[in-house]
């Protein structure tokens, strides 16, 4: 520091020191490269809430969360909604499988297309994320460089659809509250 001083008294400009002071710093200096952002990730829970499942079921039946959280595996996040007591309802289960620096949107995208295809019963659904089709007893929900996967309900009738649709609706905004605009970019 002492050395400092001496510069300082030296005549040396305050630009100058400002930018030694920081290069002494953390090791990081003037031209440090930016901390990344880490890639977002959705939890199915924050997905999906509770008050979000319970909702579409017009408080019919009590539900839980089935073990208090969302469980993770890897890039995917489910959570498993029970009725209480078991079996007075149908569940409502939701997974989102997220994009990570190793598994691209592009690589969720084509795995959901090839699912899609090889469903012959399936549907596709308008204005529902980036893309959304039915094949009962779930939906399918592809947005911001995901996917979400809820099965809810049973009979495949209009009773299942309507809260199908309902749950994705609900499901896709608040996953687009989670990622962040520009995230939609990096799955065109």
């Amino acid at each position: 520091m002492k050395k400092y001083i001496k510069l300082i008294s030296g005549g040396i400009s305050a630009a100058a020191l400002s930018a030694l002071l920081c290069a002494c710093g953390n090791g990081g200096g003037l031209f440090a490269e930016p901390t990344p952002t880490p890639m977002p990730y959705a939890d199915a829970t924050a997905v999906l809430s509770l008050e979000d499942a319970k909702s579409a079921i017009a408080n019919e039946y009590e539900l839980e969360l089935s073990g208090g959280s969302a469980v993770t595996e890897g890039n995917i996040s489910t959570a498993s909604y029970y009725s209480v007591p078991k079996g007075s309802g149908d569940p409502i289960i939701v997974k989102v499988i997220n994009r990570t620096e190793s598994i691209s949107a592009d690589d969720i995208w084509s795995d959901y297309e090839n699912a899609r295809l090889s469903r012959s019963s399936s549907e596709l659904i308008d204005g529902i994320g980036y893309d959304a089709y039915i094949a009962y007893p779930s939906i399918h929900v592809y947005d911001r460089g995901c996917e979400i996967v809820i099965t809810a309900s049973s009979g495949s009738g209009d009773k299942q659809r309507t809260m199908l649709e309902s749950l994705a609706k609900t499901a896709s905004a608040n996953l687009e509250n989670i990622m962040p605009e520009e995230e939609e970019a990096a799955q065109q």
